[in-house]
């Protein structure tokens, strides 16, 4: 292995462990907020609050549509600074306006919901 393999795979290794703490942190961060809300709400609350997280939590998912694939994975193809704003625009048109219907609908049944 020459110098040049040994710095991309050095690299390679510190991009991992950095994506890999981060991740790490992001879980031990909603662990302890779960357990934060646990205890200071009882056993129905915090059914109550896990049912709304869910709902939340998939919506954003659906809504998404794959957009944080694609611009993630479309970005870094494009040198031209003109394409990389297309694909960014493209992607703000179409979440926005999602994102703002569902935010609208669930307004519109939350009491049901609730």
């Amino acid at each position: 292995m020459d110098d040049e393999d040994a710095h991309l795979l050095s690299n390679l290794l510190k991009g991992s462990g950095l994506v890999f703490l981060g991740m790490l942190l992001e879980v031990s961060i909603a662990f302890a907020g779960k357990l934060v809300v646990a205890r200071i709400f009882g056993p129905v609350e915090y059914g109550v609050i896990s049912v709304g997280t869910t709902l939340l939590t998939f919506s954003g998912i659906v809504l998404v549509l794959g957009l944080n694939s694609g611009i993630g994975r479309y970005v870094p193809r494009y040198d031209d600074a003109s394409r990389i704003r297309g694909v960014l625009v493209s992607g703000f048109q179409i979440a926005i306006p999602l994102s703002l219907a569902a935010a609208l609908v669930l307004f519109v049944l939350s009491p049901r919901l609730a």
